[in-house]
């Protein structure tokens, strides 16, 4: 006790001494550096071989953060209020579900770390939602990334139109100028949705000065042109979604680039997938050419080893002469593509790129028809285990099996519809790895307490930006608006995407709970001065 007394005397003495706006500064160098550092976060170098352990910047920059929030706890204390208490609550069991999913795991090490990583997501979001509690820290945050995500931004756009094949898509491994890249299109479409918002802060600061009117107008279309170049059709959806929110929310001059802004996102998606389909495009000598540039020459046929002749026995005839095998001519390689014949294949190539981005194409209707295979598996297997889930990270070690075992009960008739859209057999099974969204993937995973939890988070965070829009002076806030719009954008990418170890989402979690209670905490304080 008497240790305790002391350290008590010790915080006093030490609160009376410390000034608040030190504090202020060290929090706002420490959230800007580490949510900075985000834009980054698919960078990481391997360490030792070890499975899923890499160095990352977000490794150097959250911990620091972690320490700046340990400062704050100890000089500014404050208490917990329901708000808080609850959102805390909920994301505590949505953390114990992940480690409690164990119990079913048949792979209890890889469980155990996907809920470690998990854990301090969780953790993370959970420092965000107590340090940025003020619109003035967010507009410094949104400052600092905004920038660095346009020269991030330009940078990839002109890399890959200069260095790079048009039939790769933006974001796989080779199309990003950065080395160490880990991602693929859809990790970068994330990253493009989560610096999408402070990177329309900037478009809307420059657009207050005389240069900046007309600059913008050349920045935009080449910032939206980099969703088109990953021919994700949930990402555009989702960005679509971004526009749609701010367009409703904004007013005034900012309002006017939002609307613009999704003009020319729409007539960029036309130009780069038509409706009309490529696949009527796609002539009998275009396939030939492709076929001649794909298929491997086979190697050259030894002819077969002379016969053995057989010795004649004294007293009998000898017989015929064994007739000669003829040896076969050897195969010719195929000719060399002429410059003709490989142009065509390489458009054909990119047809197919855009074919499967046009989703009123054969290809493209087939992504959506796998997705939807592998949610009726994955919701089927989850009844399995309903309470506590197969184990947490584990959907893609398990669903492919399970999609075998689903097509093994499947109908004959069922069955030939399968084989006519091309989703029955292990080559399909094999790539149904998850639910293609991420609560029916943890509803499979960490069962259904888990998956829960998760929607609970989700919920009252929407609903606390529902209260703060009701307010009028806050609810054209082009602040706010701009991350109301990331996280819808965010929110809907993963109905269509699994991306759980990312942080983006997370982070915007505590962005927004945070600063709502912020607001709130200040409209409090304000009725009691008042």
């Amino acid at each position: 006790m008497k240790i305790i007394n002391v350290l008590r005397s010790v915080r006093a003495e030490q609160l009376q001494r410390i000034d608040p706006s030190w504090v202020g500064r060290l929090i706002q160098i420490a959230t800007i550096l580490f949510y900075t550092s985000l834009l980054f976060h698919s960078i990481e170098w391997s360490l030792f071989g070890i499975d899923r352990f890499e160095v990352k910047l977000t490794m150097i920059t959250f911990p620091l953060l972690l320490i700046v929030w340990g400062f704050t706890l100890f000089y500014t204390p404050r208490s917990l209020t329901k708000e808080e208490k609850f959102f805390y609550t909920v994301a505590t069991i949505y953390g114990a579900s992940q480690f409690v999913s164990l119990i079913h795991s048949p792979y209890p090490m890889q469980s155990l770390v996907q809920g470690i990583i998990v854990a301090s997501l969780l953790i993370m979001m959970v420092v965000i939602s107590w340090l940025v509690r003020d619109k003035k820290l967010m507009h410094a945050m949104y400052t600092v990334m905004g920038i660095a995500a346009l020269v991030w931004g330009f940078s990839e756009f002109g890399f890959y139109q200069l260095f790079i094949d048009i039939t790769a898509r933006l974001g796989q491994p080779g199309t990003i100028f950065i080395p160490y890249w880990q991602g693929d299109s859809a990790s970068f479409g994330d990253v493009l949705l989560f610096v999408t918002g402070p990177v329309y802060w900037i478009f809307f600061q420059m657009a207050n000065k005389r240069i900046g009117r007309y600059a913008i107008w050349v920045l935009i279309p080449i910032w939206l042109h980099l969703f088109t170049l990953t021919y994700t059709k949930a990402l555009i959806l989702a960005a679509l979604l971004f526009f749609v929110v701010g367009m409703v929310l904004l007013r005034g001059s900012v309002r006017r680039i939002m609307v613009i802004s999704s003009i020319l996102f729409v007539l960029l998606n036309i130009r780069t997938g038509s409706i009309l389909g490529y696949e009527q495009k796609s002539i009998a000598g275009l396939r030939i050419a492709y076929q001649r540039l794909t298929t491997p020459t086979p190697p050259p046929v030894e002819p077969p080893p002379a016969p053995t002749p057989t010795p004649t026995p004294p007293p009998v005839e000898p017989p015929p002469a064994p007739t000669p095998t003829p040896t076969p001519p050897p195969v010719e390689p195929p000719p060399a593509p002429t410059p003709a014949e490989a142009a065509q294949a390489k458009e054909y190539q990119r047809e197919l790129l855009l074919t499967r981005f046009n989703p009123f194409t054969s290809y493209g209707s087939n992504s959506m028809l796998v997705r939807w295979k592998a949610m009726r598996v994955s919701v089927a297997g989850s009844l399995d285990y309903f309470f506590f889930g197969h184990g947490a990270g584990l959907s893609q070690a398990l669903l492919p099996k399970l999609a075998e075992a689903f097509d093994s009960k499947l109908s004959e008739e069922e069955r030939v519809q399968y084989e006519f859209d091309n989703l029955y057999g292990p080559k399909v099974n094999s790539s149904i790895i998850d639910a293609h969204n991420l609560f029916l993937t943890e509803f499979f995973n960490v069962g259904i307490i888990g998956a829960l939890a998760l929607v609970g988070l989700v919920l009252r965070v929407i609903k606390l930006q529902i209260d703060i829009l009701r307010r009028k002076s806050l609810r054209h806030d082009p602040i706010i608006v701009l991350s109301i719009s990331v996280f819808a954008a965010l929110l809907l990418y993963r109905m269509a995407g699994s991306y759980i170890v990312v942080p983006y989402f997370w982070v915007m979690l505590g962005v927004l709970f945070g600063l709502s209670e912020g607001i709130n905490r200040m409209s409090v304080a304000q009725a009691q001065n008042g």
